[in-house]
């Protein structure tokens, strides 16, 4: 009886059975490897997204949001909504752009009200008060000897004047009434900063009763930042006449201190005093330019000759000098001929 089935090939009859089993199962797994890759293909990438899913940021809800009747929503801002959000992590595939800040308001300064200037003075105020107002000590020491020579009393010029002379003689001198009409031409300045004081000498020029004018040096001394004074001694000397009224008096023993303008001569041209040969002359003056008012002598070999000889004593030969000068009558020589004598020179310099 032939066995129900197909019939078996020739080349199948010679295999061993177990053979014929192996090749029926190799379709299946042909078929089986594929599946598997494809389920782990489906596993990795649901894995990759769950995991992007996972680590992507959630939008946040508003946490207080109320109703409006019309029908919209409006959104109230809390202060934690201000909080920043959690940083996301770069997808480095993709380029990061810096976010463009919100402009900062900040307030405008209102501007500052600048202080109004005092309002100007009514008043005018003292020019003396100014630096640049204030005159030069030379322009100081002109006013104060307007004001010494405009003045028609002693009163009115003992505050600009001082000087040795008594107020008993002053009462009696010219300074105790009106001068004549006069000019002034500029001073010559000389300080001393030993002293800590500076002269001005000024020329003043005075119109003469009869024709003519005569010319006398004024001295205006400043100490230190003290007012400027006329010094009235010398003033009072030449113009005030003591110096003219002692030369016109001779007398015994009759001696007097004088400050005058002195000019030398190395010799004496008056025949009539005494021994003539042996005395120099010297000339007492009102100013550089005036007129003598007397001659005194003294011996070449005196004193006064000494310093006349000596080029560091200040005194020169023919060249006027104010000085303090002792004068007194000699009548031992001569008595029938006296003359005036310089006894000595106290001072290159008029000193009140």
């Amino acid at each position: 009886m032939e066995p129900v089935g197909k019939p078996v090939s020739e080349a199948m009859r010679g295999q061993p059975e177990g053979h014929a089993r192996s090749q029926r199962g190799g379709w299946f797994i042909r078929i089986l490897i594929p599946l598997l890759f494809l389920a782990a293909m489906v596993g990795v990438v649901y894995g990759v997204v769950s995991y992007m899913e996972a680590h992507q940021p959630q939008p946040r809800k508003p946490t207080n949001v109320r109703s409006d009747p019309s029908g919209s929503t409006v959104r109230k801002i809390q202060p934690e909504d201000d909080l920043p959000l959690a940083p996301v992590e770069p997808d480095e595939s993709t380029p990061v752009i810096p976010p463009i800040p919100d402009p900062i308001s900040r307030p405008v300064p209102s501007p500052i009200a600048e202080p109004m200037p005092d309002p100007m003075p009514l008043t005018p105020t003292d020019p003396s008060s100014s630096p640049d107002t204030t005159p030069s000590p030379t322009i100081s020491a002109l006013q104060v000897l307007e004001q010494f020579l405009d003045a028609a009393t002693l009163d009115e010029r003992l505050p600009h004047m001082e000087g040795r002379t008594s107020r008993e003689e002053l009462e009696m001198s010219c300074l105790a009434k009106p001068l004549p009409e006069h000019t002034i031409e500029p001073a010559m300045q000389s300080d001393n900063t030993l002293e800590n004081y500076t002269d001005f000498v000024f020329k003043v020029t005075y119109a003469k009763a009869s024709a003519g004018k005569d010319s006398y040096d004024m001295l205006v001394r400043r100490r230190g930042d003290q007012a400027p004074k006329v010094v009235t001694d010398p003033f009072l000397d030449l113009y005030g006449g003591r110096l003219l009224a002692f030369a016109n008096s001779p007398g015994e023993n009759k001696h007097g201190t004088f400050q005058v303008l002195v000019s030398a001569n190395s010799s004496c041209s008056d025949t009539t005093v005494p021994n003539h040969d042996k005395k120099i002359t010297l000339k007492l003056i009102p100013s550089l330019t005036g007129k003598e008012i007397v001659s005194a002598y003294a011996g070449k070999a005196s004193a006064i000759g000494d310093m006349l000889d000596n080029d560091q004593s200040g005194l020169r030969w023919g060249r006027a000098k104010p000085c303090t000068i002792l004068l007194s009558w000699n009548i031992r020589d001569n008595p029938a001929r006296p003359y005036l004598e310089a006894s000595s020179i106290k001072a290159l310099s008029w000193n009140p």
